[in-house]
């Protein structure tokens, strides 16, 4: 069974490859079992799939399984590549291969199938990972929420299908996990965004009210300045009558400067004048 040192230390370095290496691709001193997966074989030790599968173990170890004597096993409607990476995280020495959204929905549906409680292990910590880490997307909500769905691990189903409620519909019906999520699971979600939409809807029309109340009482503020504007207007426009009114009844500008005086004074001098005028003559 080959096996790339160099890739493993590179991972073991934090730098994986990103090539996948298979070590399955040739036989080694300890395979005695090859799986034909898509006409493609991989070169396996069965007592090793037995101590970690309790599937495999009655396979090739209980009586009445045609599969207990083979050297070839079928395995029809598997994909090689979903098989590679869960043989890749089953096998002890091979663990290090990291778990990334792009397979763990093949390794953990293999990982079920065959009750691998380890590697089953290894991706809900991933899924709790990044439940941790960062904000998802609707692609990774799905997933996530499928594979814990389908095998049964309920520590962040709740934490999934709130996070599915909060999300966009559009961008969850836009998910390429859309379809693979159960029916009636993905109904319940999109009743659930439906029912955070009502609610909503009601508590901005609970605060409606209040904000009407608040709309009225400045519009009463304002018609009570431009009333206020308009009396103090109509005001000056009167004060302004009266001012000409007066101004007709006094009469011109110079009776209000003491005319009447000075006229009193030129009466009382020509009067003067003229009471000597006649004694002037007689003499």
């Amino acid at each position: 069974m080959a096996f790339d040192l160099q890739n493993e230390n590179a991972c073991k370095e934090g730098e994986p490859s990103t090539a996948v290496e298979n070590p399955f691709e040739e036989p080694d001193d300890l395979s005695d079992l090859v799986l034909i997966v898509e006409d493609q074989k991989m070169h396996v030790n069965r007592t090793l799939l037995a101590v970690y599968s309790p599937v495999f173990a009655r396979m090739f170890f209980s009586d009445g399984f045609k599969e207990k004597d083979a050297t070839e096993l079928p395995l029809p409607g598997k994909n090689y590549k979903d098989m590679l990476d869960f043989l890749l995280q089953l096998y002890p020495v091979h663990s290090f291969q990291p778990i990334t959204d792009d397979n763990l929905a093949g390794i953990m549906s293999l990982a079920d199938e065959y009750q691998v409680e380890h590697v089953l292990q290894k991706c809900e910590n991933y899924i709790g990972q990044q439940l941790g880490n960062r904000s998802l997307s609707a692609d990774q909500i799905l997933l996530y929420l499928w594979m814990c769905d389908q095998c049964r691990i309920e520590k962040y189903r709740a934490d999934l299908e709130k996070l599915a409620v909060e999300s966009n519909l559009l961008n969850l019906l836009k998910s390429q996990h859309y379809l693979s999520v159960r029916p009636d699971l993905m109904r319940d979600i999109v009743h659930g965004l439906e029912d955070a939409r009502l609610q909503n809807r009601a508590a901005n029309r609970s605060c409606y009210p209040e904000y009407c109340s608040g709309v009225r009482k400045n519009e009463q503020l304002v018609e009570e300045i431009n009333s206020f504007q308009l009396k103090t207007d109509r005001q000056k426009a009167r004060i302004k009558e009266l001012s000409a009114e007066l101004h007709k009844i006094k009469g011109p500008h110079y009776f209000e400067t003491g005319f009447f005086f000075y006229l009193l004074v030129v009466v009382l001098v020509i009067i003067i004048f003229h009471s000597f005028i006649p004694v002037s003559v007689t003499l």
